[in-house]
């Protein structure tokens, strides 16, 4: 099998009419994943290299160099297909987390952080689990939710009810700040846990 990321499992175009012709040629099975990814099953030994060559022509030539943000991060659909969605989600999460990674790259971080997203607080896309969770609660507004595990074992909690996207980076920087100074040898979620909420709090109002 080989698994093709798919960032928001969105597949469109030139690309999805060229894996569907791989799909009927080499008659694949197709699975979806959890994560909105996709699986190619029972690839038989012959077809591999063949196989191989086509997906490197329609650009998964390396499907396991995604970055680890968009490797594991998740929208639900939101506007404008959703009717309850209350604000943007799955259409503008590449868009965060480019931002995301910038910013951690900037300051010099390099483990990964497992980000969430949706446009209301039904939360389709998991995010009272992840390391940083944005539930829409306005036009451009989220709930900021902290303190999740990248394996889901551990419940996020609110910290912030209406945070501007536009103003993501600047209200997470001290934390960050703080999670690289201690080493950043625990992940992020579990850093906020240790540090406790009044501490997390702190940080998240001296944000400039």
């Amino acid at each position: 099998f080989v698994g093709l990321p798919l960032l928001c499992g969105r597949l469109e175009g030139d690309t999805k009419a060229a894996l569907r012709r791989l799909v009927e040629t080499y008659q694949l099975e197709v699975r979806l994943t959890p994560n909105q990814d996709l699986l190619l099953c029972n690839i038989g030994a012959p077809q591999r290299s063949s196989l191989k060559r086509e997906l490197a022509a329609i650009g998964f030539a390396t499907p396991e160099t995604t970055t680890p943000l968009a490797r594991h991060a998740i929208a639900c659909p939101a506007l404008p297909t959703c009717g309850l969605a209350i604000t943007e989600a799955e259409r503008i999460l590449p868009s965060v987390v480019e931002r995301l990674e910038s910013q951690l790259a900037g300051m010099g971080i390099e483990r990964p952080v497992l980000v969430r997203m949706t446009g209301c607080p039904n939360g389709c896309a998991r995010p009272y689990m992840a390391e940083v969770g944005l539930v829409g609660s306005g036009v451009g507004e989220y709930q900021l939710w902290l303190g999740g595990t990248p394996g889901l074992t551990q419940l996020a909690r609110p910290f912030l009810q209406r945070l501007p996207l536009e103003q993501l980076e600047s209200t997470l920087e001290p934390l960050f700040q703080a999670w690289r100074d201690r080493g950043g040898r625990s992940s992020f979620g579990d850093f906020v846990g240790q540090l406790g909420d009044p501490a997390v709090a702190a940080l998240l109002a001296s944000a400039g």
